[in-house]
């Protein structure tokens, strides 16, 4: 389709492509922002459980440093998958679009995919990290006494 247009046809429909992609990397931006707030809020809900649950492992002798690794490590995977899953979905919805709608090729970008799936992970243990730091630090007599 694309190719069969003229020179100044094919600049006007590359202008309101570039367009497009701008308007989807803002909604993109938006959604991760939402995404990040649904995390913090699903996070503070099970606040109460999980810093019960923290004091209990404390209490039966586990260390703060394998509790927090096993945080992170339970945030990280969360993030990465979902992340991953999140990255091939618009990979083939991207392919389907190319494929189908605008009728050229397209080409997979492994570099958003790996950047995207990694990030995200590392966002997930970071906001974890802020949202229950305080779960770690506060006395396992405390909380099991409440």
């Amino acid at each position: 389709m694309l190719y069969a247009l003229g020179r100044t046809n094919r600049v006007v429909v590359r202008d309101i492509m570039q367009k497009i992609i701008s308007a989807l990397e803002l909604v993109f931006g938006f959604t991760v922002l939402a995404g990040l707030t649904v995390l913090l809020a699903a996070m503070e809900a099970g606040r109460r459980e999980r810093s019960r649950e923290i004091a209990l492992m404390q209490t039966l002798g586990a260390r703060r440093q394998e509790i927090r690794s096993a945080m992170l490590t339970e945030f990280a995977i969360l993030g990465f998958l979902s992340a991953l899953i999140a990255a091939i979905s618009a990979q083939g919805i991207g392919w389907l679009l190319a494929r189908f709608v605008f009728e050229f090729p397209y080409q997979v970008n492994l570099l958003a995919l790996f950047g995207s799936t990694v990030g995200s992970a590392a966002l997930v243990c970071m906001m974890a990290w802020l949202s229950l730091r305080s779960v770690l630090q506060t006395p396992p007599d405390q909380v099991l006494r409440a």
